[in-house]
């Protein structure tokens, strides 16, 4: 297993405890073998080592809670919307420390857990700020490292400018660690990108590379550092000039005259 994915999974088992502690609500479609697909709606309950909890409603068929049923889950947390895909081990009457006993259905824990919300399409340009360098380090051999200068971030990946002649000859799809500091921050920001495309210049002699976001990052944890990002880059604009604000000498009678 990858270092990406122990780091993803410790998140996202990090995400269900504090799910479960705050009892938070959810709601379940249920698809078993010979019978018709179940929607409940419930609340988390507790997250064991191979199992989460969630309360089963009073007066529900217990048909779709049969072993083996397909499960799939949908829930907010801190104003975000997730989802995962389970299977059901069962309903059982089991007795909670803080919430006494309690009918409950168990599911086996997800492979992995998928952040649902529409975000507005978000791409934060550098282009007013000083060069800003990154490093990229290759992700198979440690020693093979590259710079460039970045233009732009988005929720897809990250543009950027090189030499070309330390890019035109990687290959697409190739994977690296990109790194970088930003003015006034005391944060450096690292993602797990991959080479997706590649232009030479006008010149001759740098290249525009775009990097993607490898999918089996933690697309959570992206999200967060790139909002952190979006609000460095916007304190450090400079303040454009009140397009509405009186000129010197200018009275609004005068404007509007």
């Amino acid at each position: 297993m990858s270092l990406l994915t122990l780091a993803r999974r410790r998140t996202q088992i990090e995400l269900l405890a504090d799910v479960c502690e705050r009892h938070r609500s959810a709601r379940i479609a249920l698809r078993g073998p010979g019978a018709s697909p179940t929607t409940i709606e419930t609340t988390l309950l507790a997250l064991e080592s191979d199992a989460i909890w969630v309360a089963w409603p009073s007066g529900e068929s217990t048909q779709a809670a049969q072993p083996g049923c397909s499960a799939e889950v949908y829930f907010d947390h801190q104003g975000r919307k997730f989802a995962f895909t389970s299977r059901t081990c069962g309903r059982f009457q089991r007795t909670f420390d803080t919430l006494g006993e309690r009918a409950a259905l168990k599911l086996s824990l997800p492979t992995r857990i998928d952040h649902r919300q529409q975000r507005q399409s978000c791409r934060i340009s550098l282009a007013a700020l000083a060069p800003i360098q990154a490093r990229l380090t290759s992700m198979l051999d440690a020693d093979r490292e590259l710079d460039c200068r970045l233009l732009n971030l988005s929720h897809g990946g990250i543009a950027a400018q090189a030499h070309w002649n330390t890019i035109e000859s990687l290959a697409i799809g190739e994977v690296f660690w990109i790194e970088f500091d930003l003015p006034n921050v005391s944060e450096r920001f690292e993602f797990a990108v991959r080479l997706a495309h590649r232009r030479r210049t006008e010149d001759r002699l740098r290249g525009i590379v775009g990097w993607a976001f490898c999918g089996g990052d933690d697309q959570m944890n992206n999200y967060d550092k790139l909002e952190r990002i979006s609000q460095a880059v916007a304190s450090m604009q400079p303040e454009q000039p009140d397009a509405n604000r009186p000129r010197a000498g200018t009275s609004k009678q005068s404007r509007a005259e």
